[in-house]
């Protein structure tokens, strides 16, 4: 059992507006056959309630009930014409096939089916119809020939087009690109002809385009159209018109004011969007839901539909849909010419909106959901650039420590302990509690080393001290001896100063050799020549012993007797 909810609001439509079930159902085909149902049982029960309670004052105020009685099956028998056949009907008027008798031509008759039950606004749009179309003359309009009354029942006879309309030839597929380019150019320059007779349509869509046996496309159905430039008294400020899937923003929002040709071309861009893609625009479950995705949301591009249309046919059905009238085509002719020049593989006028304009559209149509999505990503931008800030700061204090760690192991290497300390707290001050565990156990390696190295040192200042010599043969001392005093000398000529200086002493009793002793900044090595009296057997290196030497294995009496290296 279908929802019920949707289909009163459909025939409620039906019976407010005089729309066929065709139009209104086209959102929701699956319910057309249930309204088509309805609608005619009501239409009967409302014929028979006005056969028993016939009433010319209800009537004359707003002739609903004739409103809705079906033509009888015997046709109106029109003076000059031969009625032959009910082309179709609506809630409003119904179409016949007639002959005009003295011109051997077969025509449409459309007449208004409440005569003169019907109220002023009906009968004035029956007949500015039929004035709108009888003004023009072009190829893709249908044509106007006469106009008329019988028994208070208004009518005019057109052309009698043989085919049928454009929205039962649509089969929801798109159409090829060429073939529906072409067919809009053609109707571009049809509805630039009305425009330029100061007649805007006002419900252009696919059920009010005819195709005739050949193909040629021919705009029907002028009732909702109006002049630029009459007045609007009839029409009450805030009344919609037209076909919701079809019809531009203003008309959806009553804005009787801003109607114009901009409107036709907002209906022009609908009906391309269709052929594209198989769909109108926009299509909601009801006629409000459409309105409001209407109003408030920007159509899918046709192409993400459709990967086959164009870039540049996207672009100008685009520009057709835009929600402002004044960012639409300025006129159908325009529009004409751009889809020319697509078909002829040149350069359109439109353009895409940019960045700034797709963003204005969306502030104004969603202030809240912008306004939060703003705020978020100016957040995520804070977080990252904090982030990255961080990561900055964190690499350059590791360039920094680094650099102060590599000068530590450089001063290291020079014997230079108060300066390679001085480099390690500066270190450790740039670290504070915001190094990294890699760049933390860096420092603690290099500050192992340099503790050693120190500690080394002060065993070897220790033996000298304590006045344990150590006596090393002719081959080897003097080699020893005189690198570690070269490597001092180096390293003092390259601060320029001197950094220690070599100063000589003589031994006292017979066993004493020459002692010299070099000077550095923080220790000192005794240098010296053995041998008995005077003589200059060979140099001695003297260094201080160390209380820790029997945790290295060894013993004062062991440094004594040589058994220890020079550079140990």
């Amino acid at each position: 059992m279908p929802d019920d909810s949707p289909i009163a609001e459909f025939l409620q439509e039906i019976l407010d507006s005089g729309r066929d079930p065709e139009d209104v159902c086209s959102s929701r085909p699956d319910l057309l056959d249930e309204v088509r149902r309805r609608l005619k049982k009501f239409r009967a029960v409302a014929a028979q309630i006005d056969e028993i309670f016939p009433s010319s004052t209800t009537g004359a105020v707003d002739g609903r009930n004739a409103k809705f009685k079906r033509p009888d099956d015997e046709m109106p028998p029109i003076p000059g014409y031969e009625m032959q056949a009910i082309l179709g009907h609506g809630g409003v008027g119904v179409v016949y096939r007639a002959k005009h008798i003295k011109l051997n031509r077969t025509v449409a008759v459309k007449m208004l089916l409440s005569g003169v039950y019907a109220s002023w606004i009906e009968r004035t749009r029956f007949l500015r119809e039929a004035e709108a179309v009888a003004r023009l003359s072009h190829p893709n309009v249908v044509q106007v020939y006469d106009m008329g009354e019988w028994e208070g029942r208004p009518y005019f006879t057109m052309e009698l087009v043989e085919g049928q309309a454009l929205a039962h030839v649509l089969s929801r597929s798109p159409w090829p690109v060429d073939k529906a380019v072409s067919l809009m150019i053609t109707l571009a320059r049809a509805v630039e002809a009305a425009h330029g007779a100061k007649i805007v349509h006002r419900d252009l869509k696919p059920g009010n385009i005819l195709l005739a046996a050949d193909g040629t496309p021919k705009i029907s159905d002028f009732g909702l159209a109006r002049r630029v430039d009459e007045d609007t008294n009839f029409t009450i400020s805030g009344t919609k018109v037209g076909t919701p899937q079809y019809m531009a923003p203003e008309q959806a929002l009553g804005r009787i004011d801003e109607i114009g040709p901009a409107t036709d071309i907002y209906s022009l861009g609908a009906i391309l969007y269709e052929l594209l893609t198989g769909r109108p625009p926009f299509c909601g479950e009801s006629t409000a839901e459409t309105q409001r995705q209407l109003v408030f949301l920007d159509p899918v591009p046709p192409s993400r539909l459709n990967p086959r249309v164009p870039a540049d046919l996207d672009t100008i059905c685009l520009t057709c849909l835009h929600k402002q009238p004044g960012g639409r085509y300025p006129s159908a002719a325009a529009l004409a010419e751009d889809l020319t020049h697509f078909s002829r593989d040149e350069a359109i006028s439109a353009r895409r909106p940019g960045a700034i304009e797709r963003w204005a559209r969306r502030i104004r149509r969603h202030p809240t959901a912008t306004v939060a999505t703003i705020a978020a990503v100016l957040l995520v931008t804070m977080l990252v650039l904090a982030s990255v800030r961080s990561a900055m700061q964190r690499a350059a204090l590791a360039r920094a420590v680094d650099g102060d760690l590599e000068a530590v192991a450089m001063l290291q290497e020079e014997a230079r302990w108060t300066d390679a300390r001085a480099a390690l707290r500066r270190a450790e001050s740039i670290m504070g509690d915001g190094a990294s565990y890699e760049l933390r156990q860096r420092y603690d390696v290099v500050a192992g080393n340099l503790n050693l190295a120190i500690m080394l040192d002060a065993i070897r200042l220790s033996r000298c001290t304590s006045g344990n010599l150590k006596v090393g043969g002719p081959a080897i001392c003097p080699g020893i001896c005189a690198g570690r005093a070269g490597r001092l000398r180096r390293s003092a000529q390259r601060r320029g100063r001197p950094r220690g200086s070599i100063a000589g002493a003589h031994g006292t009793g017979g066993g004493a050799g020459r002692l010299g002793v070099l000077r550095g900044r923080s220790h000192s090595t005794v240098l010296g020549s053995g041998g008995g009296g005077h003589g200059r057997s060979g140099p001695v290196w003297m260094e201080q012993a160390h209380s820790r030497s029997d945790h290295l294995g060894q013993s004062p009496g062991a440094a004594a007797s040589g058994q220890l290296g020079p550079d140990a």
